[in-house]
């Protein structure tokens, strides 16, 4: 099914928060230096947001491209169920030797677009913490 689901959905947001919160772990000294040459903290966490969604463009795109190129050539030449065994049976069905699968516009695309749409909304708990660094902790001090 082309639709994905919502387990499918928390394990990708949870990966890409977990991602987004180590790079702004690891970025700390950047946003303190920022915030230190007068950046406001709505800078920091807009520069996770729109980092977040280049990723997901970018990570999109290259998810179509190989999904239309590896369905396509599948659909074509089918996928050769030999190897798991010469009558292969699910229940009383037997199965054919070699399944073709069918590529679908619906199932390339909406599946890219909800993970480009998800790597934005999985970055503002990141970019809040991003928004919130402080400086004088940064340096020792409290706050």
């Amino acid at each position: 099914s082309a639709n994905p689901k919502p387990l499918q959905l928390l394990t990708i947001a949870a990966l890409a928060i977990n991602a987004f919160l180590m790079s702004v772990f690891e970025r700390h000294r950047e946003f303190v230096l920022l915030k230190t040459l007068g950046a406001t903290p709505t800078h920091a966490g807009v520069v996770i947001i729109l980092e977040a969604l280049w990723y997901g463009v970018i990570a999109a795109s290259a998810a179509t491209v190989l999904a239309t190129v590896t369905g396509t050539y599948l659909s074509r030449t089918g996928i050769d169920l030999t190897a798991f065994g010469d009558s292969l049976s699910l229940g009383f069905v037997a199965l054919e030797p070699r399944i073709f699968p069918k590529l679908s516009r619906l199932g390339v695309i909406l599946p890219a677009c909800v993970f480009a749409l998800i790597l934005p909304l999985a970055a503002i708990y990141p970019a809040i913490r991003a928004a919130r660094t402080s400086p004088r902790a940064a340096f020792g001090g409290k706050g």
